[in-house]
Order: structure tokens, then C-alpha cells, then sequence
């Protein structure tokens, strides 16, 4: 397997959760969009050969003006994005150069992805085709009935909140969305997707600080952080 990586972006979402008319791409954190600060974290050539990003034609000047500002060292594609997540990717995937043997999808709004982290999920990939990011889950889950009755009580020990970038090799991820596109199925990750094809997918470490921009209160987190890193 090829160990240079595609990270693909999907960017063409609303951001409805977060209010207001701007997508959360390019929302500003630390003075940057968000999209910006989410691009520097592949910045690695070493490990990254080609960044894709799906978006809104609406929005290009605004990615345009996100991926100048990062000022990445590895070559950036533009697909359109569709309807669903799911359509984005699929696009992407048909954008994929030859020099790359793994596939990392991840949300554009994860602006703090460390090389650690990175590293560690290209490394697991390599191993086993397909590897994911996860934190473990402090809260008691309930699963529940049609009726908001609780049906069972999983153990916390064997539950994970799953973040991204999710990697897998290319040809896992390019055959379980063939099929899923094919057979309808959707997913609400990536590796649900590859998981319904009948992939494996191993799960690492994640990291607390690789948080997704969703509500009004993770800007303010965000910038916390952001104050944190530059002292």
C-alpha cells in the first residue's frame, strides 16, 4: 500500500445548528476561517500528497480565500458538493491523484487535528486498511423503544465518541461507496459506510482538543484554545 494520504474535506454543508448565514467553514476563529486552520493540519508532504475539497459553488470565493490563507504545501482540488455528505464524497473520490494509496476523511470544522494523531491513524491504516479516531464516552447511554422506553444499557467501556480524520486504504473506501451508492445506503461516518461493505475498521485514541465546530459555545472553546497554543 501506497502510505501517502488524500485527505478529502467536505465543506459544502449550511451550519444550520450554529445560526446565522455563514457555513461554518468560514467562520472566523483566531482572526481565521475555520476552514484555514483545519487545512494547516495536513500540511505534512511527508504524509499527505493531495488535499480535495468539496464545496458549494456559492461558497468558492470563500474557500479560495480559506485555502490561500493556509498557504498549504500540497496541491488542493475544488469538487462540487451534493446534496447529502454522502454525494460530496463520492464526488471526491472520482477526484483522487495516482500517487496516493489511503484515503483520510475529515470534517471541516475539526480544526485541531495534531500530527500525533495523524501519524498514529496513517500508521493503524497501513496495519489493518482502515483506522478512526474515538474518545471514550463519560455519559451513561440509553438505547430506547419507539415509545422513549429504555431497551438496554450498553457499557460504557466498549463505546466510543468517534471523531476524524478516518482513514482507510483507497481501494476499501473507493469499493464500500461504489456499493453504498449503488444499494442506497447511507451512513452517518464514513466508516459506517465501509463497515456495511463488510470492512473492519479499527479504532485509536483520539484526542479531547479535536472537538467539531457545531454550537455557538465551540467558537468560544476554539479561541480558547487558540490563546492557549500562542502563549
Amino acid at each position: 500500500m501506497q502510505t501517502r494520504v488524500a485527505v478529502i474535506i467536505p465543506a459544502a454543508g449550511t451550519g444550520t445548528r450554529m445560526g446565522g448565514g455563514l457555513p461554518k467553514p468560514y467562520l472566523q476563529i483566531g482572526g481565521e476561517a475555520v476552514l484555514t486552520r483545519t487545512l494547516r493540519c495536513f500540511n505534512h508532504p511527508d504524509y499527505v500528497g493531495q488535499i480535495v475539497i468539496a464545496i458549494s459553488p456559492s461558497c468558492k470565493e470563500l474557500a479560495d480565500e480559506a485555502v490561500q490563507r493556509a498557504a498549504v504545501d500540497i496541491p488542493v482540488t475544488f469538487v462540487e458538493g451534493g446534496s447529502e455528505r454522502m454525494y460530496s464524497i463520492a464526488n471526491a473520490l472520482k477526484a483522487l491523484s495516482d500517487s496516493v494509496g489511503m484515503v483520510a476523511v475529515h470534517d471541516a470544522v475539526r480544526p485541531f487535528v495534531s500530527r500525533r494523531l495523524l501519524v498514529e491513524l496513517i500508521e493503524k491504516c497501513v496495519q489493518t486498511g482502515a483506522s478512526i479516531p474515538g474518545v471514550p464516552v463519560t455519559d451513561t447511554i440509553k438505547i430506547i423503544g419507539g415509545q422513549g422506553e429504555v431497551v438496554s444499557t450498553p457499557q460504557r467501556s466498549t463505546l466510543r465518541s468517534i471523531q476524524t480524520p478516518q482513514i482507510f486504504s483507497r481501494t476499501l473506501i473507493v469499493d464500500a461507496y461504489r456499493y453504498a451508492l449503488k444499494k442506497k445506503v447511507f451512513g452517518t461516518d464514513d466508516a459506517a459506510i465501509v463497515e456495511q461493505f463488510g470492512g473492519t475498521v479499527s479504532v485509536i485514541d483520539g484526542e479531547m482538543n479535536n472537538f467539531k465546530i457545531t454550537y455557538p459555545s465551540d467558537i468560544q472553546r476554539a479561541e480558547e484554545l487558540i490563546s492557549k497554543f500562542s502563549e
